[in-house]
């Protein structure tokens, strides 16, 4: 009589769109890492920058003053001339980016994160020899009210607020959504 070993799991089905269509991540012919929602509340990942932390071969600096650089393999956004592209590319909900907000970033009820590296040119037609950060957020719902809010206080006087409220205006048609948050601090 065999028996399973102890460490052998269930594993959970991750579905993406790196492909331009939904599939399971385990089938996906690419390098790439992907975070869903509950994923990115359990490891903090509230940013741009916050996903060099559980990401293999990803690196985020801030330079002095505004300049700043997101990397996949050694290949980022910094760029040479004012006429050249990123090395790596980011969508929002399948929208280019060509300047994104690196820097000032944070997510807001994101669906899932999806982090490809390579280049990226035959997909999504960008000459992204690092790779792409696609995002996407949660799709509204037009036919629920729903709101949440959360706060954190921290050392330093530090204090973090989160809200949203979404409210349906025509059943099923149209949505409005607002969301913010509130980050203050000492020293």
């Amino acid at each position: 009589m065999l028996a399973a070993p102890a460490s052998a799991q269930v594993i959970e089905t991750v579905t993406v769109s790196v492909e331009r269509q939904l599939e399971d991540l385990q089938s996906v012919p690419m390098v790439m890492t992907a975070f869903q929602a509950n994923v990115l509340a359990a490891r903090r990942i509230e940013g741009v920058r916050d996903i060099q932390f559980a990401t293999p071969n990803v690196n985020y600096t801030k330079n002095n003053f505004t300049s700043s650089n997101f990397s996949i393999r050694g290949i980022g956004t910094q760029v040479i001339s004012a006429d050249s592209e990123f090395g790596v590319a980011f969508n929002i909900d399948d929208v280019y980016y060509a300047v994104p907000p690196i820097d000032s970033a944070q997510f807001y009820f994101m669906e899932r994160i999806e982090v490809l590296c390579g280049p990226q040119s035959t997909l999504y037609g960008r000459g992204a020899t690092g790779g792409m950060v696609n995002v996407f957020t949660v799709r509204p719902e037009l036919n629920e009210q729903s709101a949440s809010f959360s706060a954190v206080c921290d050392n330093y006087n530090a204090a973090k607020l989160k809200g949203m409220v979404h409210l349906p205006l025509l059943d099923g048609l149209l949505g409005l959504r607002l969301a913010g948050e509130l980050v203050c601090h000492d020293g």
